[in-house]
């Protein structure tokens, strides 16, 4: 399981780059459970997890947005970096429209029900 703490240190580095003039950095991750019932009972069980990390840059009035599904170090450096070659590409936006703020955001732990995710096919039929 990925926590809070781990996020942190693979993330923050980015955060406090030189090479933008601001950094915005948002990981969401999702779960998906699906049974199918055939003759009152489970016959097919999906269950699915992922996970998406956005880097939006400003630079120089500019602004790049990258994602990734890895936090691998270098897939996270590469994306980040994808952000960068995005912001130069484009044009300058102070004049003709508001920029997003980059607010911190506080970490949100869903709307996760335990017994709910664990429950074993007997239950769930």
């Amino acid at each position: 399981m990925i926590t809070l703490g781990h996020l942190k240190e693979r993330l923050a580095p980015f955060t406090k780059t030189k090479e933008a003039d601001k950094v915005g950095v948002v990981y969401f991750r999702t779960g998906l459970q699906v049974s199918r019932f055939a003759n009152s009972s489970i016959h097919q069980h999906l269950s699915d997890e992922n996970q998406v990390i956005y880097f939006r840059v400003l630079l120089d009035g500019r602004m790049g947005l990258a994602s990734t599904n890895s936090l691998d170090e270098q897939n996270l450096k590469e994306t980040f970096k994808k952000a960068l070659h995005m912001a130069r590409l484009k044009l300058d936006i102070r004049e003709n429209k508001v920029i997003a703020s980059f607010k911190p955001l506080k970490a949100f732990a869903g709307v996760n029900f335990e017994k709910t995710v664990r429950a074993s096919s007997v239950e769930r039929g």
